[in-house]
């Protein structure tokens, strides 16, 4: 009897529908990407900013690959309006770390980081001379930074945090960055509530480094 109800067990497991993957909110998925990199940007709504257009951009092996000459401060961002975000996903990797970067020396400097902006409101920026912007949450691949630290810029120490995760990843490595993003933002900013995610920017800085840099993005995820 035990022996017939095992089997009927496991015919009906068999027969129950595979568990739904949540459909994300946005995605920029790279893995099947070919042609020009910059036209891609460009039609797909991402604003050039400072110095982006300097950045070498390339579709190579599925991902998207950035490259500087020297020091440089570029972003590629783009306006979303995404409601109820809870969790975020990037597949990423660096391949060569900007010399002498180090949030722990307070050289605020990294190969790539992708910032989230959340809300309309605009924070104090701490200096007049520079602008306000809403909250955001900032994502990096670091060499030398403490792994899950909230990081405080020299500016934004209201409204922005700088997180490293994963830290010190091998050298052309694709690593994860999975962060459930809702929660964090009420920890950092201690809001009860999450605004919209209004914003996503890709970042490269190497001002104050010393050499090249080089960085890679598989996909970004916002899921619900």
């Amino acid at each position: 009897m035990r022996v017939f109800l095992a089997v009927l067990t496991l015919a009906l497991v068999g027969l129950l529908p595979a568990p739904l993957r949540a459909e994300p909110l946005w995605q920029a998925d790279f893995n099947q990407q070919s042609g020009s990199a910059s036209a891609w940007i460009k039609s797909n709504g991402f604003d050039l900013q400072r110095d982006a257009d300097e950045i070498q951009t390339e579709f190579k092996e599925g991902q998207l690959v950035f490259s500087t000459k020297g020091p440089t401060l570029g972003l590629f961002s783009k306006e979303l309006n995404l409601k109820n975000a809870q969790k975020i996903r990037i597949k990423w990797g660096v391949n060569q770390f900007p010399k002498g970067a180090d949030w722990e020396k307070g050289v605020l400097r990294e190969a790539v980081s992708v910032v989230f902006s959340f809300g309309d409101k605009k924070i104090d920026s701490g200096s007049f001379a520079i602008p306000n912007v809403p909250y955001f949450i900032s994502f990096f691949l670091g060499e030398k930074e403490q792994e899950n630290k909230a990081y405080v810029g020299n500016y934004y120490k209201k409204g922005g945090r700088y997180f490293c995760l994963p830290c010190a990843p091998k050298l052309n490595q694709l690593v994860v960055t999975e962060v459930p993003i809702a929660d964090l933002f009420k920890k950092e900013f201690g809001q009860a509530q999450v605004p919209p995610i209004t914003g996503i920017a890709i970042e490269i800085d190497t001002r104050d480094t010393q050499g090249t840099a080089q960085a890679f993005i598989q996909s970004i995820e916002v899921l619900p």
